[in-house]
């Protein structure tokens, strides 16, 4: 009976569909939100509006791939650790290695006022260089948790409708890019969330303080950890990859009937393939050379990798958008939760 009832739920919900106007709106709301949470990241951090390039650098990465800031998260903490061996456990306090995986910039203050100020990553300063200054909690702090709580909200809401659309067989290009956007918002929003419950901040020490911001860099290079993350990032949300993915899978696995696999999406090339191919072909595995290949960019040429990334992260969906090849299923449980 409660089957029957789950059924007849989703029968009806068929009956309510998406137009390409409202995706495009709740798309670009979702972006414009999440590119906002991580400006106001940026500004929880202190990084110095003199930083400028590199606060766009990383804007443009985290448009392109969702995922940039748990590229940085897990690249800063492999920085951590090699601080750590390096100069030795007992040298390196636990809240210097939580600020610095947080994003913390420390401050240098060049003029009078407030807003004048120069930064650098905490980790790229020396340890004997930095200390740590606590902030007071005011009416202003309190206002900051309850807008990220909000936020919060409301990617984890984004988050569950895109479970229940995969569930059901309904999850498209674009709803795959929009789950990703939550997911890199969600992380946005909880790192500034433990920021603020912090509630602390770095200053550089010393006398000789224009040879430590000598060090800085306008545009910051990706680690080896970031690297690999992006690209798997890329991978994940590409459907150029998923596609080849699954095609060598079902090649390697030597299925060549593809029905009662409950496949949400139309794979012709792969069924082809499953026709034609008596035998795994090694061809096929060709996509794996621009795994490869994309990885090589970001380190050579991360203009390059930028364009790249952003070709692959954000054209399928916006082809599907154009050709509305979308799923129209809409579910009844967004038009009350007020997200996409």
């Amino acid at each position: 009976m409660a089957l029957e009832l789950y059924d007849l739920n989703f029968a009806r919900s068929d009956e309510a569909t998406r137009t390409r106007t409202e995706i495009i709106i709740k798309t670009v709301a979702l972006q414009v939100a999440v590119i906002a949470a991580a400006g106001h990241l940026n500004s929880l951090q202190n990084v110095s509006r003199k930083r400028w390039r590199a606060i766009l650098w990383e804007m443009a990465w985290f448009i392109a791939v969702p995922m940039y800031h748990i590229a940085a998260l897990l690249n800063r903490t492999v920085q951590c650790i090699g601080i750590i061996r390096r100069i030795g456990r007992r040298s390196v306090s636990v809240g210097y290695c939580v600020s610095g995986i947080l994003g913390l910039h420390a401050t240098h203050r060049t003029g009078h006022d407030d807003d004048k100020f120069d930064s650098l990553p905490l980790f790229s300063i020396p340890l004997e260089d930095v200390r740590r200054v606590r902030k007071d909690r005011g009416l202003f702090w309190v206002g900051r948790v309850v807008v990220l709580a909000a936020s919060i909200t409301q990617a984890v809401a984004t988050l569950v409708l895109s479970g229940r659309r995969l569930s059901n067989g309904q999850l498209g290009e674009i709803d795959i890019r929009n789950a990703a956007v939550a997911l890199g918002g969600l992380l946005v929003q909880l790192m500034g969330l433990a920021i603020l419950l912090r509630s602390e901040r770095w200053e550089i020490n010393g006398d000789d303080v224009t040879t430590v911001l000598g060090v800085a860099q306008q545009r910051e290079e990706h680690g080896l950890v970031s690297q690999i993350i992006m690209t798997a990032s890329i991978v994940a949300t590409s459907w150029y990859f998923r596609f080849h993915i699954l095609d060598t899978s079902l090649i390697v696995m030597g299925v060549r009937d593809l029905s009662g696999y409950g496949l949400g999406w139309d794979y012709p090339l792969a069924a082809h393939s499953m026709h034609d191919m008596q035998s795994p072909s090694l061809p096929n595995f060709v996509w794996l050379m621009w795994v490869g290949l994309l990885h090589k960019v970001q380190r050579e040429n991360g203009g390059f990798a930028l364009v790249i990334g952003s070709f692959l992260s954000l054209s399928f969906s916006i082809q599907e958008l154009v050709k509305a090849d979308f799923t129209p299923w809409k579910d009844p449980l967004s038009e009350r939760m007020y997200v996409f």
